[in-house]
């Protein structure tokens, strides 16, 4: 519908937000080709709206996306690299000196990929500072608990050298 109320390959953030989420929809419903497309195109949208020089949280936002996607399709070099410029460009909006929900969240899903890749200890540091991250924005009474969980795992898989 949105792509029939704007030209198909017009760029519109409307049209690369839907992207967006269709290919979340695909990927939860385990059609990872449909997801890489999706997810491609809206990043493609978003970085012709913004600009290709630009950090924008909508560009973050699809760096992660790809980067999940890539991950389920055991990709993990190809997922390591867009969460990694997803992390960098969080880190160019938001600042590397106040902590923020999105660098906590581009930490955690760094953190998700060392873990899949086999290299815990840099898994580890990567949770550890979405941690202190989360403490720091959330206090240490509200943390959100999959943090708490994510590290507790890591730490278990590092001392038993295992997953």
């Amino acid at each position: 519908m949105r792509q029939a109320v704007y030209e198909h390959d017009q760029p519109h953030f409307s049209i690369a937000f839907t992207l967006d989420n269709l290919g979340n929809v695909d990927l939860r419903l385990g059609d990872l080709d449909k997801a890489l497309e999706k997810n491609e195109k809206s990043l493609e949208m978003r970085l012709a709206i913004h600009g290709h020089d630009k950090s924008h949280p909508e560009i973050a936002m699809s760096l992660n996306n790809l980067g999940k996607v890539y991950e389920r399709l055991g990709k993990l070099e190809k997922a390591l690299e867009k969460r990694e410029q997803g992390l960098k460009m969080n880190l160019a909006i938001h600042g590397n000196d106040k902590p923020h929900h999105a660098i906590a969240n581009s930490l955690n899903y760094l953190g998700q990929v060392y873990k899949s890749l086999g290299k815990l200890d840099q898994a580890m540091d990567q949770h550890e500072k979405c941690l202190a991250m989360r403490r720091a924005i959330y206090g240490p009474n509200k943390l959100h608990l999959t943090s708490r969980y994510r590290y507790g795992i890591l730490e278990f898989c590092i001392t038993r050298k295992r997953c």
